[in-house]
């Protein structure tokens, strides 16, 4: 069985390479917290690189990397959790509905002028 993580890395990150990396962990290391339901994430993630949306490629066997700004990273938790049912009733999966609300912590932290790493991961 697959893990499939969705997070936010650094690009500046000193082990990941954007072009030429061996594929051998090349991605950047985690910083977020993960994104609930990594897979659904990673789908709608490498929809996105695939239209073009989003700058990003795959980096490794199982790892694929875009350059994403805050206000990028934003909409797609907005789009992705605020009609979904875990994430709108506490009472149903409140462990989903924390970790969203860390993830949503740690973006607002980011710095609106800089280009982040939105990571997908396959283990």
């Amino acid at each position: 069985m697959s893990f499939l993580d969705v997070y936010i890395g650094n690009l500046s990150d000193r082990s990941f390479q954007w072009d030429g990396g061996n594929w051998n962990g090349n991605v950047p290391m985690r910083l977020s917290p993960f994104f609930p339901e990594g897979d659904r994430i990673r789908r709608a993630m490498l929809e996105r690189i695939d239209a073009k949306a989003y700058e990003g490629k795959q980096t490794d066997w199982g790892g694929y990397v875009a350059k994403v700004t805050k206000q990028q990273i934003k909409d797609l938790i907005e789009e992705q959790y605020c009609d979904h049912e875990w994430y709108k009733d506490p009472s149903r999966m409140p462990h989903m509905l924390q970790a969203l609300e860390k993830l949503r912590n740690f973006v607002d932290s980011l710095d609106e002028r800089k280009l982040h790493a939105l990571v997908a991961t396959e283990l």
